[in-house]
């Protein structure tokens, strides 16, 4: 219905857990400590709703299945949805998950699914950031209704990092890694 009453050929599809505290007797404790459930969504920004959602105990990890919760929210997009975008925190930062994204036979329909996904910020990753040269930092602007850009105090810049789990699997497309900081 949506999709008839305004029609969009982008699919950018937000995955994020949310922690709703209960008083409930059987619900479990997450990793926060209180009891709660934790329904994991699948948000298109574009049409402004929720695709899909899976209600979950709070006990169980933001990222547990989150292929499998991607691949059911892909089957539920209608026609005339020709590209598909995918952003999350670092509960999807999931090798496996991030090749299946960057592998075309994987989804012929929608092809290579660009995607910005949180990484862990590992000791590895800090040491690849550390050696970032202070020219290949650039700003970040922030742009208001009417066009004017309006630099903030945040940077960011391209990192050259390969993280171990992809080398070894040998399976590894070319993902780029970028960092921010703030000044």
């Amino acid at each position: 219905f949506v999709q008839r009453r305004n029609p969009c050929d982008t699919a950018t599809l937000d995955t994020d857990a949310t922690l709703v505290a209960t008083h409930k007797s059987t619900a479990l404790c997450c990793y926060d400590g209180f009891k709660a459930y934790q329904p994991l969504n699948v948000w298109w920004a574009e049409q402004g709703q929720i695709l899909y959602t899976e209600f979950r105990d709070g006990n169980v990890p933001a990222g547990f299945e989150i292929l499998r919760v991607l691949q059911e929210a892909l089957d539920l997009l209608p026609e005339g949805v020709k590209k598909v975008r995918v952003r999350s925190d670092t509960a999807a930062y999931q090798h496996a998950f991030l090749q299946w994204m960057a592998d075309e036979t994987k989804h012929p329909k929608w092809g290579v699914i660009d995607f910005a996904v949180g990484c862990d910020v590992t000791p590895s990753f800090k040491k690849a950031v550390a050696e970032v040269g202070e020219p290949d930092w650039r700003w970040i602007y922030q742009e208001d209704e009417g066009g004017y850009r309006t630099r903030t105090k945040r940077q960011w810049a391209e990192v050259c990092f390969v993280p171990n789990e992809m080398v070894k699997s040998g399976k590894n497309k070319v993902l780029r890694y970028l960092a921010t900081r703030e000044l």
